[in-house]
C-alpha cells in the first residue's frame, strides 16, 4: 500500500502523536491519555497539511476507534476532534466490522438492518470477501504479476521460530519488507509472495539475524 501511495504521487504525513505530546502524569487514567493522543492527532493533522491548505484532499488511515465521529463516553476521538476543529465532515468507512460475505467487496450504509454510524459511528462499512487460502497464504495477498517464492533451504529454521523477510535491493531496515513469513520447523511449503524485482532475504529469531542474507530476483 505505501509504495502504491508513493508512486500515486501522494504525499505523506505522520500525524500519530509524538513523545513530547504524549500525557506523562503517572496519575492519569486511560482515558484521559486518550484524550490526549486524540487531540494531538487531529492537531497534528492540521499542522501539517489543512492548516495550510484546508481543501487539501487527504486519504487518513487510522485504526478502528480514530475514525469514530462521536465521542466514546466523554472522549471526543479523533475523526471527532477533525470535523470539530475544521468544519469538515469527513467521510468514514470502518473496514473491520464486516468480513466474510459475497465473493466481492460490498460497501454498505448497513450492519444487521442498523445505520452504519449508529454501530460503529462511521459512515459506512467495507465487507470483505471470506479469505480463500492457497498453501497457507490469503489470496487477497496475489495481485497481477506476484508470484509464489519458495523460502531458501538456508533461510529455514531447523529449529524455533523465524521471521523471514524480503526486502527490495537497497531497501534499508526501516523500508517494510515486501513480504514477511513467520515459521517453525518442518513449514516447507509455505511460500514468499513477490512481485517482479530484485530482493534481499534475511532469517531472524527474537534476538538477531540467524540466516543470510540471500540474494533472490522474481522475473516477470
Amino acid at each position: 500500500m505505501l509504495e502504491d501511495i508513493r508512486a500515486s504521487g501522494m504525499v505523506l504525513v505522520a500525524y500519530e502523536q509524538r513523545e513530547d505530546q504524549a500525557l506523562t502524569d503517572e496519575g492519569a487514567s486511560i482515558w484521559e491519555m486518550v484524550a490526549v493522543r486524540e487531540e494531538a492527532q487531529a492537531q497534528n493533522l492540521i499542522d501539517a497539511v489543512l492548516g495550510e491548505a484546508p481543501k487539501t484532499r487527504v486519504v487518513i488511515h487510522v485504526g478502528y476507534g480514530h475514525a469514530e465521529e462521536f465521542s466514546l463516553g466523554e472522549i471526543a476521538m479523533m475523526a471527532a476532534r477533525l470535523k470539530q476543529k475544521t468544519g469538515i465532515d469527513p467521510l468514514t468507512i470502518d473496514l473491520t466490522a464486516c468480513a466474510a460475505g459475497d465473493s466481492e467487496p460490498l460497501l454498505t450504509a448497513n450492519l444487521e438492518d442498523r445505520p452504519v454510524m449508529e454501530w460503529s459511528g462511521m459512515d459506512v462499512a467495507v465487507q470483505f470477501p471470506e479469505f480463500v487460502f492457497t498453501a497457507n497464504r490469503p489470496d487477497y495477498r496475489r495481485g497481477v504479476g506476484t508470484q509464489d517464492i519458495a523460502v531458501p533451504d538456508s533461510l529455514r529454521p531447523a529449529e524455533g521460530l523465524a521471521i523471514i523477510e524480503a526486502r527490495r535491493a537497497g531497501d534499508g531496515d526501516e523500508v517494510v519488507p515486501i513480504d514477511r513469513l513467520l515459521l517453525q520447523p518442518g513449514e516447507d511449503t509455505i511460500p514468499l509472495i513477490l512481485p517482479p524485482g530484485d530482493y534481499v532475504v534475511a532469517a531472524f529469531n527474537d534476538e538477531r539475524l540467524v540466516a543470510g542474507p540471500v540474494n533472490l530476483s522474481v522475473t516477470p
